[in-house]
């Protein structure tokens, strides 16, 4: 926080940054918006040695898939993302991930922060999985 504040000022928007560490660390998870359920989520595999990446709409819809630096990995769509999610983040219609390795994991993690998905279809690559609004 302290380097945020030195370099951006009060453009770092320091006061949001320490209410989301505060509401992260001692909220009832359960009460939080969609979205920060699905941020926390996501911190949770990657602290579990998963990768994850936001791709550009051009890196998405050329099918690539990054190769994880682990066995894991997750991947979304920027655009669709930010468009998957209103202001106050709830989630408003569903949002497509690319999973490389451990499926039922990614989603028991989406499960166990309250996240409903459903497993899109499989390839030799990768699995396609939605992030559906309850």
């Amino acid at each position: 926080l302290l380097e945020r504040g030195r370099k951006h000022g009060p453009a770092g928007k320091l006061r949001q940054h320490l209410d989301y560490l505060w509401r992260s660390c001692s909220g009832n998870l359960d009460a939080q918006s969609d979205l920060f359920r699905l941020t926390y989520a996501s911190e949770t595999l990657k602290d579990q040695g998963w990768d994850n990446y936001v791709l550009d709409a051009h890196e998405w819809k050329s099918g690539v898939t990054p190769v994880p630096s682990q066995h894991n990995g997750f991947y979304v769509e920027k655009a669709a993302l930010n468009a998957a999610f209103a202001q106050d983040g709830s989630h408003l219609h569903p949002v497509t991930f690319r999973v490389v390795g451990d499926a039922d994991r990614f989603m028991h993690v989406m499960a166990e922060y309250g996240l409903g998905t459903r497993q899109l279809n499989s390839t030799a690559t990768c699995h396609t999985i939605a992030l559906e609004p309850a």
